[in-house]
């Protein structure tokens, strides 16, 4: 997809995703199109009127180009966010998902794992925010982790929906969009492919996990690959890495992590 070359590029590559063209074209076009059933869920199950209303596609959370570990999982969830629809202007939206977990004008997601009111109150924890620190404490066993700028979290599908609705039809023109893009602007030296939907992603229809990580260029930089269950207790076998990884393999994925 076209990037403006008058942002900076992260942000430029943030808001070619969060504008993804493709949303307003399933709302306000019949014609038929990979995006429609993931799209339209927010029209069926949300009484979402127009794009103006509309949750819009999340790029990522973190800071992307800071984060040496990226978690990659199918698609993000949909809760009540009123701060990011399609009439919230592009500054707040970059704030609360670049800078959710703090360095703007508030914070959006408190100790990794909650999300808040926006006087501060603490609202409820996310599963999915608490598996990845957990993760992220595996691999930097060594020191306090801080959210949002050791790790980040994208998905390969950016449009929200629970139980994955939609996610099938819409990943390859999701993917083909804006995942190169996306790589393009990540510092990460690994990447956790969080689920079976990431593992095919990564891997390919049928392809066993492998015993150890793999080694791939993403965004014309090499990365090193990690493969976790969904962070579900009932989806997949052990989170841990230390139960799917040799230590030989994990102080590879660990040093990967480490700040030079």
């Amino acid at each position: 997809m076209q990037i403006d070359d008058s942002e900076p590029p992260t942000r430029a590559v943030f808001e070619s995703v969060s504008r993804c063209p493709n949303v307003r074209l399933c709302l306000e076009t019949s014609q038929p199109h990979p995006c429609r059933t993931i799209v339209e869920y927010q029209r069926r199950e949300r009484g979402v009127t127009s794009y103006a209303n509309f949750q819009v596609p999340e790029p990522w959370v973190g800071e992307i180009d800071v984060a040496t570990i990226l978690f990659v999982a199918s698609n993000p969830s949909i809760g009540d966010d009123d701060h990011a629809s399609g009439a919230t202007p592009d500054d707040e939206i970059w704030e609360s998902h670049h800078l959710a977990h703090g360095g703007g004008r508030r914070q959006y997601i408190l100790d990794g794992i909650r999300t808040v009111t926006p006087d501060g109150t603490p609202i409820k924890a996310v599963r999915y925010w608490s598996g990845a620190l957990a993760r992220a404490r595996e691999l930097i066993p060594d020191r306090p982790v801080v959210p949002g700028r050791d790790y980040a979290l994208t998905e390969i599908v950016h449009c929200k929906s629970p139980h994955e609705i939609g996610v099938g039809e819409a990943a390859k023109t999701c993917a083909d969009m804006h995942m190169e893009n996306v790589m393009s602007v990540a510092a990460a030296r690994v990447i956790v492919a969080v689920g079976a939907f990431a593992h095919r992603w990564f891997l390919g229809s049928g392809v066993p996990i492998p015993e150890a990580p793999i080694e791939r260029a993403l965004g014309g930089r090499p990365r090193l690959i990690a493969f976790t269950p969904h962070f579900s207790p009932s989806r997949g076998g052990p989170q841990q890495l230390v139960k799917r990884y040799s230590e030989s393999h994990l102080d590879r994925l660990r040093r990967a992590c480490r700040i030079e």
